[in-house]
């Protein structure tokens, strides 16, 4: 009876703490920030260098003007090409390996991005990021 006992107690043990490493270790899965059901909520502060154009165009225009952080935007509306300068959560631009993005949401906001009178103007977007590449747009607000 105590052999069968001592046994049990130990593969109980076994299993909590088998069970307690497993929850440990997806804790530490990594900060990716499109890790969601839903999408998490993200501020993209920028100006749009371009409508209705893409991004090797842009970049062999001007060569030396933009180094980095050019982004081609597609949406229903049409394309762009955005100056990304900041980004709520910077680790966004670690997974972020692709210079080309998605925007979908209401068409009025994302018309504000699109309208030729605000070219180089300031802007700043909120969305949900619901996958690396895809932004639910909520708000534009352009700078004046």
């Amino acid at each position: 009876m105590t052999t069968w006992f001592g046994k049990a107690t130990i593969a109980g043990a076994a299993a909590l703490m088998l069970a307690g490493l497993t929850a440990t270790a997806q804790g530490f899965l990594g900060p990716n920030p499109s890790r969601s059901g839903t999408g998490r909520l993200i501020q993209v502060k920028g100006k749009i260098v371009c409508t209705a154009c893409y991004l090797q165009d842009v970049r062999q225009a001007q060569p030396n003007k933009y180094q980095t952080r050019l982004y081609q935007v597609v949406s229903e509306q049409g394309q762009l090409v955005i100056e990304i300068e900041s980004v709520s959560n910077p680790v966004w631009f670690d997974y972020h390996l692709v210079p080309r993005i998605w925007f979908r949401g209401d068409a009025e906001q994302l018309q504000k991005l699109n309208a030729p009178e605000n070219l180089t103007k300031e802007v700043s977007i909120s969305a949900f990021l619901t996958s690396p590449y895809t932004f639910d747009v909520r708000e534009v607000t352009l700078q004046q």
